[in-house]
């Protein structure tokens, strides 16, 4: 340090000054690993939740409604999700809960970190099925939701046609063919001939049956038009078929087309019966 004119020179010597510079590095080297620490942290964290709370919203949208999304997960981390929570991992891993809504059937799945490479996530729900995939596996089936049933029926009376056979046949403790409804019966089934596909006219109180049946003739004929249309037997014409059946309470009437598959059918409306509910 030399002292001239009151003017102070600071003069460094060459090896401190060598080792302030390493050790600025060394800090700065260090504090980027902790922050990329940090940031793997924060993502598993960010994606954890995000998921969580994309599923809820697939849970909040009107069930009649079909849907799906990919989603760019990266293929740095494996992704769990059980029951009611999202994991991610890469040797530690984050959670994040998520409500579940009782209607849907949240399916349980397990991602390895390769099976992102050059794929996304896609996050679907179709009827009351809420499930995860693999884009490039990925097929979305068009499924129809229906609400919970906690009812059974034990008796189901059938008028006459191409399908009854084959419903009495099969279940003959439940299925009856009649052409006068007793009044005792769970629920009374007609059929009725329509230009296209299949439709099942309902009362309010069958509204639900057929819905069930309707969503297991979709996942038999996927290439046909099915639907369920509400009647009210007050507005239908004298001579229409449906108003003889429909008068009864616990009613409905299933129309289709002749170039339908007779069997196939039967067989699909009766997995629709027995997925609401047969004794």
């Amino acid at each position: 340090m030399n002292k001239k004119g009151g003017i102070l020179d600071l003069v460094l010597h060459p090896v401190f000054v060598t080792v302030v510079v390493l050790g600025l590095v060394f800090f700065s080297v260090m504090h980027a690993i902790t922050n990329i620490g940090e940031s793997k942290e924060f993502d598993k964290k960010r994606l954890a939740a995000d998921i969580s709370l994309l599923i809820e919203s697939f849970q909040s949208v009107p069930r009649e409604l079909n849907l799906f999304i990919n989603y760019d997960f990266p293929s740095d981390f494996n992704l769990d999700i059980k029951v009611n929570k999202v994991k991610v991992s890469n040797g530690d891993s984050q959670i994040f809960f998520f409500e579940r809504n009782p209607d849907f059937d949240v399916f349980s799945r397990s991602f390895k970190k390769s099976d992102f490479n050059n794929s996304k996530l896609v996050v679907f729900r179709s009827g009351n099925k809420l499930d995860f995939a693999i884009s490039k596996n990925f097929k979305l089936e068009q499924d129809i939701f229906c609400p919970s049933s906690e009812s059974l029926l034990t008796k189901i009376e059938v008028f006459p046609s191409t399908i009854t056979e084959w419903l009495v046949k099969n279940r003959p403790n439940i299925f009856s063919e009649t052409s006068l409804p007793s009044g005792q019966a769970d629920l009374v089934v007609g059929f009725m001939g329509i230009p296209k596909g299949v439709r099942v006219y309902t009362l309010d109180e069958t509204s639900l049956i057929g819905c069930y049946i309707i969503a297991s003739v979709v996942k038999e004929f996927p290439e046909i038009s099915a639907n369920v249309v509400p009647v009210n037997p007050k507005f239908l014409h004298g001579l229409d078929d449906r108003k003889i059946i429909l008068k009864e309470k616990n009613s409905l009437v299933i129309g289709f087309s002749q170039d339908i598959d007779k069997k196939r059918l039967a067989y699909a409306i009766y997995k629709g019966l027995n997925n609401y509910g047969l004794s």
